[in-house]
């Protein structure tokens, strides 16, 4: 039995097309589980997601983030802080109730239709209540993200959160999926936590899907986007679903996995020992923290 992520697909595909990727590392990575690939910018968004809903995926939390030398909060950790206070409001004001642990990094699983796939996903905030001023309390999946510049220049970037139309949705598709018509034998606790949290007839509420979106520049953006699902894009996800398992079964030799790809794209994050990494030359001095002028400061 294959199990299929979103993270899965877009490590092969973006808007349903194959993109450049490095066998070697997607290999490790996705098909063996081998290699556990993170960077500063993965470490900030578990902290924000281990302040705000107690943890991230497989209980993974970050209870902080590498400190100046003299042991003070960097500027962006301390944006990530006033963010997690902004967040708390916003549950406030839309009456959203968020237990760690019950309704926070929830795994779905679910069977593809006619094929030998599993279909997963952890959900942030699963199953909450959002409640808005004209369309009513919504029943939904939130996902929280966090990223430097929500509105930073974009004339160049093709999946960016200040132009929704322009991302890779494949995630949101995938959590639509996952929360209908859920398997009870594959989703016992899933059951339980519907059925504790009242809520009544689950297969006739609609329901929804929002990217919550929050910005550590220094205006502190934040941006809910809103994702629909319809028959047309249930067909893109499953077309996509499709792909990915056609891939990895044509690439059943681990030979065929050996192949490297090096670019700073796929070289940045991986951990791999590998003798063809895309090597940059740091042109960085000595770090040296120490606030300039009001800003952190290195020499370069």
């Amino acid at each position: 039995m294959m199990i299929i992520t979103s993270s899965l697909i877009k490590e092969f595909f973006f808007h349903g097309v194959e993109k450049e990727y490095c066998k070697r590392k997607s290999y490790e990575q996705y098909i063996t589980g081998s290699i556990d690939v993170h960077s500063d910018a993965m470490d900030k968004g578990s902290f924000f997601e281990t302040i705000c809903i107690g943890g991230g995926v497989n209980g993974k939390t970050v209870d902080d983030l590498p400190r100046k030398k003299n042991g003070d909060k960097t500027i962006d950790q301390v944006r990530i802080e006033e963010q997690k206070m902004h967040f708390e409001i916003i549950t406030k004001n839309t009456n959203m109730v968020i237990i760690p642990n019950f309704n926070t990094q929830v795994t779905i699983q679910k069977h593809f239709p006619g094929e030998d796939i599993i279909l997963q996903g952890t959900l942030d905030i699963f199953p909450v209540t959002v409640t808005t001023k004209k369309r009513g309390s919504l029943l939904s999946v939130v996902d929280l993200k966090l990223t430097s510049d929500i509105y930073a220049d974009t004339r160049f970037s093709y999946n960016s959160w200040s132009e929704p139309g322009s991302l890779d949705n494949t995630q949101a598709y995938m959590y639509h999926e996952l929360v209908r018509d859920i398997d009870p034998e594959l989703n016992p606790h899933v059951i339980d936590i519907i059925n504790k949290a009242g809520i009544k007839d689950y297969d006739l509420i609609d329901k929804h899907f929002f990217y919550f979106v929050f910005d550590y520049s220094p205006r502190l953006n934040k941006k809910s986007i809103e994702v629909i699902y319809d028959n047309t894009r249930r067909a893109e996800l499953f077309e996509s679903v499709k792909a990915t398992r056609n891939l990895i079964v044509s690439n059943t030799n681990k030979d065929r996995w050996e192949e490297v790809t090096p670019s700073k794209y796929n070289c940045a994050s991986c951990p791999l020992e590998c003798a063809y990494r895309f090597a940059t030359e740091n042109n960085s001095r000595e770090r040296n923290y120490d606030e300039i002028f009001g800003m952190d400061y290195e020499a370069i």
